[in-house]
């Protein structure tokens, strides 16, 4: 089904919520990645991409970091328990510091532990108004980062740090 919306040109949708896996697969070949690059690249208008409950792998999440740098049309980026953890959290904000366009970044139940990278892409990012954190365990010193940041940041709106069990 993915496969024949990618045989449309140009690709024009609204939102993509890709929860069934597609980007988890290993067997996505690279023309298919290709072309969702190519595609994004001129900007189409896809607005919300929703990558939610399940692992998303390295590479995967690299191409989505170019994606990202290029893409001017993505304006909410949803990846709510992708779990990418510090490394994948490291590698997506160095996309995410040159974007202007994603207002909204949910990266709540990531596994993120260490919000440092994120705290500094704050300092340069104008775009994002709000960020979902919820359900990582950023702890004090995680706080204290993202409260410095936003101290030069006065584009975020709303920031959601509710956690499973406490602050740390």
């Amino acid at each position: 089904m993915f496969g024949n919306v990618l045989n449309l040109t140009p690709l024009r949708i609204a939102w993509m919520n890709v929860n069934e896996d597609i980007f988890a697969r290993k067997q996505i070949q690279d023309r298919i990645l290709t072309r969702i690059t190519a595609q994004w690249k001129i900007n189409s208008p896809t607005q919300t991409l929703t990558l939610q409950d399940g692992r998303i792998e390295f590479h995967e999440l690299m191409f989505l970091t170019r994606v990202i740098k290029v893409n001017l049309s993505i304006v909410t980026l949803d990846l709510f328990d992708s779990r990418i953890g510090l490394e994948g959290t490291n590698y997506l904000v160095e996309g995410l510091k040159s974007n202007q366009t994603v207002k909204t970044l949910n990266l709540g139940y990531c596994l993120i532990k260490n919000v440092t990278s994120l705290s500094e892409m704050l300092r340069v990012n104008r775009g994002i108004c709000t960020l979902i954190l919820s359900g990582n365990t950023i702890g004090d010193d995680g706080a204290m980062a993202l409260s410095e940041a936003l101290k030069t940041n006065r584009t975020m709106t709303r920031l959601s740090l509710r956690c499973k069990k406490g602050f740390s």
